[in-house]
């Protein structure tokens, strides 16, 4: 399966355009301004998931051409059985956006900003902290993650709702090899899921048109929130692990909870909570909706750390590849077969952040790592141009392309592909070369003219000078001009 052709109408700077891609491999390479990332965006909003996608993303009206009332994205997409399907979107100016019906053949399609270290699905949800008492001291990051491992949550249940995440040990059998070729500190990870909001739904109170005390109900949300933080110091041995899952649904009395051991630990928290008899009563009646997120923790050699406590680089090496791979293993449950996940995987600045060094593995190893998904990148770097197989891998909005780009140097892929005159040298150091060679010209041509134009050279040759930077060679072609003309 894989994107065939994307079609543009009057959007940002295409007034008319048509883009063709291979199966594998597809690099982005132009100058800025020539439409690299509306690409990726016009797959995204012609074949892509927009609800989970950051608004900077998405294409709006500012995005529609001027003097034009509407922008059109088309896209073919070609799938493993030969077939085919076609994807529209259309923007009216000021109207609603239509799209292609949602089918089942839609793709899973994958994107990845420029401006992210970290990815958007794996940032973890700011979780409250409430006011420190005697047991806060306690409860550290590492300490709280890195426990023993409790009792899971039953399979299944019905108070397991929302999206899934995935499962950290399925991810890291998979990718944890790749990765260790960047660092062997990427060998050992693991994710976990802590509670960061709780809702409290009334129901039979609900049903009878009781109003809820709202500071109340707020009392008991920031209560249970507390008590959920510190469960694992207070039972160690018995607390569950919280599934994954992006909530769960719990009941102090209701069918709708996890199961009795819950019950339990919800009553004991109540003999410590220290609330009013009524906030019991609202809670029986209630049921209790649970947002969680995962905590994502690397091992070193120092002790474990937190995504956030990586380098940018790293974290948007870590990120890419954990996330692709966990939502493959969502895509292909219950077997979880990873590597047999297919996808459009969209990459804006795929160099961002990278040292050089892995700059030049990062495509190769994508490759090899997921060989059934479609990868659509941009770049400004030659060391990533240069990992790519061949010419027929680049989409080039500018420059011409070369044939074997594993064989060629970095100099003439910046020079060729990238249009960059003189990549051996510094810019600021061209441009002197070039400002003493036209300065020497032009003292050639002063020598052989006749001497009422001197003063007119003279004068030509001051100008020049005056946009000099380097001092020694300011004073080099002084010099050169004393004696040649004034000597």
């Amino acid at each position: 399966m894989h994107l065939s052709t994307l079609s543009f109408t009057d959007l940002r700077q295409f007034e008319k355009g048509t883009f063709e891609f291979s199966p594998g491999f597809n690099l982005l390479v132009g100058e800025n301004g020539a439409g690299k990332s509306t690409i990726i965006r016009g797959v995204i909003a012609a074949v892509g998931d927009t609800r989970s996608v950051s608004e900077d993303q998405k294409i709006g009206d500012e995005d529609i051409r001027l003097g034009s009332d509407h922008a059109i994205v088309e896209a073919v997409v070609r799938f493993s059985d030969s077939s085919i399907d076609y994807f529209r979107f259309e923007k009216p100016l000021w109207g609603r956006i239509k799209r292609s019906p949602r089918g089942s053949t839609r793709p899973l399609v994958l994107s990845y900003a420029s401006n992210e270290a970290v990815c958007r699905s794996m940032r973890v949800k700011q979780i409250k902290r409430l006011r420190e008492d005697k047991h806060d001291h306690l409860r550290q990051e590492q300490e709280f993650l890195y426990y023993g491992s409790g009792r899971k949550f039953p399979d299944n249940h019905p108070g397991l709702n929302g999206k899934r995440f995935g499962n950290s040990q399925q991810v890291l059998e998979f990718v944890g090899k790749m990765l260790s070729n960047f660092s062997p500190d990427f060998e050992d990870f693991h994710w976990r899921f802590e509670p960061y909001a709780c809702t409290l739904i009334p129901q039979r109170v609900a049903e009878k048109g009781i109003p809820v005390d709202t500071k109340l109900k707020k009392q008991i949300e920031a209560a249970s929130l507390r008590f959920f933080q510190e469960g694992h110091l207070r039972s160690k041995n018995r607390f569950p692990d919280w599934p994954d899952q992006s909530e769960v649904v719990l009941g102090l009395e209701s069918e709708s909870s996890i199961d009795k051991e819950m019950d339990m630990l919800l009553r004991a928290g109540w003999e410590v909570m220290d609330l009013p008899s009524e906030a019991l009563r609202l809670f029986r009646n209630s049921l209790l909706k649970v947002k969680l997120t995962p905590r994502i923790m690397i091992m070193r050699p120092i002790g474990p750390l937190s995504l956030g406590q990586l380098s940018d680089g790293e974290q948007r090496l870590f990120s890419l590849f954990v996330d692709i791979a966990r939502n493959l293993s969502l895509q292909n449950e219950p077997d979880g077969n990873i590597g047999s996940g297919k996808a459009i995987i969209l990459i804006d600045e795929i160099d961002v952040h990278l040292h050089p060094k892995w700059q030049r593995q990062i495509v190769p190893l994508l490759e090899d790592l997921f060989p059934n998904c479609q990868f659509i990148a941009t770049t400004h770097s030659p060391f990533v141009i240069q990992s790519v197989r061949s010419d027929s891998n680049l989409v080039l909005l500018d420059g011409q392309p070369l044939a074997q780009l594993g064989n060629t140097g970095i100099e003439e892929i910046s020079q060729v592909v990238m249009e960059v005159s003189r990549p051996d040298v510094s810019e600021r150091y061209a441009k002197e070369v070039e400002l003493s060679k036209s300065f020497l010209q032009l003292l050639d041509e002063a020598e052989k003219a006749p001497k009422e134009k001197l003063e007119e050279y003279i004068d030509r040759l001051r100008k020049k000078l005056e946009h000099a930077q380097n001092p020694a060679m300011q004073a080099f072609l002084e010099l050169q001009q004393a004696s040649r003309l004034e000597g």
